[in-house]
């Protein structure tokens, strides 16, 4: 195994410890592609019984958090908050996976943040910290770190640094809010479920509140791909290194994005990304762009893909949906939507079954 320590040479504080299994044991931890196999033999009227699958619909929704993360295009057209799309389609997609037999956890159920703590008053600070422990290997940290020996000259420099005193300021709690603590929170949420599949939907702008002309694809992104400046904490460090060593989470994560990504290209006739690189991303085959997403490192359990479905501010998706032109309830509430959503719902769908149906016919399965 692997054992890292906080004291390196005394070897006294273990940080973090992972294990390796033995060598001709079962190649299965938690027995998760053994599950995913027996679903692909499940009767064709239920194909997903017993899978347990998480939609997690990306960021907020709603004027008031349209506002704080600027996810929204608002033009004479109309308004399209991306809160509000991504949560409508993991609302339906959750209805049409449980009619199909899986056992579906959504991570929120209204326009809101995951997070129960307030916006308002959740404490700060520990976030400030952790962002400073993840901000050692920038240049900021490093200039200031060589600035004095190690002693109390040094201790003052950082207690009187413009950019600690900024990173732990008042200034930052919507950020860390958003960006962190409501990350952490649906990451929590979707660990405890103990997911075989989870699916985090997004959708993609060029502009912010501009629609545009040139742009609409559709791509999903696995773990990896690591910059230079992502690994600077402990914390960051064994993330990566936990995601390195689970092999056939990261192989299946790409077999299944493959398979939605297909499927919603399909059914929009949008493009897939076939580009070399993304932004802070690199291509692993069409379509599927490994990137060290948050909830790529928090995310511990199961399958996972994350899916930029299109680009909302592409004028005429933009137009599409704007056209709340159909009409449903769920969980007792009446809700209009556009038809486009549909689409992308049975786009979803058919690439989960048809990631599930082909666990029958790939080795990895039968281990």
């Amino acid at each position: 195994g692997l054992s890292v320590y906080q004291d390196r040479d005394a070897r006294q504080v273990l940080d973090y410890q992972l294990g390796f299994k033995r060598l001709g044991a079962p190649d299965d931890t938690g027995g998760l592609l053994a599950r995913l196999g027996a679903a692909a033999l499940n009767s064709t009227n239920q194909p997903l019984q017993g899978l347990r699958i998480a939609l997690d619909p990306g960021h907020m929704g709603g004027k008031l958090w349209d506002e704080k993360t600027g996810k929204f295009v608002h033009t004479a057209i109309g308004y399209v908050s991306e809160g509000v799309i991504a949560f409508d389609v993991c609302m339906l997609l959750g209805r049409e996976l449980t009619a199909l037999g899986a056992d579906v956890m959504v991570t929120r159920h209204e326009l809101g943040p995951v997070t129960e703590q307030p916006l308002e008053s959740y404490n700060l600070i520990p976030w400030g910290e952790r962002e400073i422990r993840n901000s050692s290997d920038v240049s900021w940290f490093e200039n200031l770190l060589n600035s004095a020996p190690l002693g109390h000259e040094l201790f003052a420099l950082f207690d009187h640094s413009a950019m600690i005193k900024k990173i732990t300021s008042e200034a930052q709690r919507e950020n860390y809010f958003i960006s962190r603590l409501d990350l952490s929170a649906r990451a929590e949420k979707i660990n405890a479920f103990r997911p075989q599949l989870t699916v985090v939907v997004h959708f993609d702008a060029s502009e912010l509140n501009k629609t545009q002309d040139a742009t609409n694809t559709v791509r999903g992104y696995v773990a990896g791909n690591l910059m230079h400046d992502e690994v600077g904490s402990r914390e960051l460090r064994f993330q990566a290194v936990r995601n390195l060593v689970d092999g056939h989470r990261w192989v299946e994560s790409s077999v299944f994005t493959a398979a939605v990504i297909k499927n919603l290209s399909d059914a929009l006739h949008v493009k897939m990304e076939t580009g070399p690189n993304d932004y802070m991303a690199i291509r692993v085959a069409d379509g599927v762009y490994a990137r060290n997403l948050a909830l790529s490192r928090l995310v511990t359990q199961g399958v996972m893909t994350y899916v930029e479905v299109e680009h909302y501010d592409f004028t005429p998706e933009f137009r599409r949906l704007n056209l709340n032109d159909r009409h449903t309830e769920i969980g007792g509430t009446k809700i209009d939507y556009p038809a486009r959503l549909d689409d992308i719902v049975d786009g979803f769908k058919r690439g989960i079954l048809d990631y599930v149906g082909s666990m029958a016919q790939r080795p990895l399965a039968r281990l």
